[in-house]
Parts: structure tokens; C-alpha cells; sequence
């Protein structure tokens, strides 16, 4: 069946950006500079509302918040990422993978540890990556 009269056709690449490797790159550090944005506001929170029993969406949140971030930093290419070592690309990837596969073995102490105190400087990083990814384009 084909679209219908006065529509039209809906591809994949219209959901892909239309512009370059850079383009694309940058895309990724602002879909990872967004997350870590939403991470720093549970974090404003303070710890005893995230550990708060009935606070169970902010848990969850950051949760989420570590995966996207694993899933955006996957998509930067291996070169550039190997240009930029101070970001903890490993434990980035090794914190999803306990998040997604042994979430009974999660401790909440140890996710808000790792977003208030490692987060802020991985944003600083990114902003660094940013700005000569943008020179480069």
C-alpha cells in the first residue's frame, strides 16, 4: 500500500542529521551535555532526596540519565574518543553495564557518588571535545 494522496513517503534518513561526521559527533556531546544537565538537577536535590524511599523516580532517573550517556559516548568514534582520556569512556560503559544487567546489585550510594562528584568534571571534558570538534568543522 502506498502513501496516501498529499503525503509523502517516510524514509530513514529523515531521522538522521543531514550534515557531516562533525555534525554528528556534535549532536552526540549535546545529547550527553542535555543528560548530564538533567543529572546535575537531581544532584541540586541533595542526597537525602535521592535516597529518600518515596523518591524512587529521581533513582531511576539517574539511572536512566548513566545509560543514555553510555549510548551516546558508544557513538562517538573510537579515534576521537582515544584523543580525549581524561573521559572515563570504560567506566562509562562499565557503570551501564551494571545498571542494565545487575540492577539487584545496584547501590544507590555508589550512583550518587558517581553523579556528584564525577559528573561535573566529564561535563568540563565534554565542553573541551565540543569546542575542538566545532574548531574542526
Amino acid at each position: 500500500m502506498g502513501p496516501r494522496a498529499g503525503c509523502r513517503s517516510v524514509h530513514a534518513a529523515d531521522f538522521f542529521p543531514r550534515h557531516g561526521p562533525e555534525g554528528r559527533v556534535l549532536q552526540l556531546i549535546g545529547d550527553m551535555e542535555e543528560r548530564l544537565g538533567w543529572a546535575q538537577q537531581i544532584v541540586d536535590e541533595r542526597e537525602p532526596a535521592f535516597n529518600d524511599p518515596d523518591n524512587w523516580r529521581s533513582r531511576e532517573a539517574m539511572k536512566s540519565i548513566f545509560i543514555d550517556l553510555n549510548a551516546a559516548a558508544d557513538r562517538i568514534p573510537e579515534p576521537l574518543r582515544d584523543q580525549y582520556p581524561a573521559i572515563p569512556w570504560r567506566q562509562i560503559r562499565g557503570l551501564r553495564n551494571v545498571l542494565s544487567h545487575d540492577y539487584a546489585a545496584i547501590r544507590n550510594d555508589t550512583v550518587w557518588q558517581t553523579a556528584a562528584r564525577s559528573l561535573p568534571e566529564l561535563r568540563t571534558q565534554l565542553a573541551h571535545m565540543r569546542a575542538d570538534v566545532e574548531r574542526w568543522s
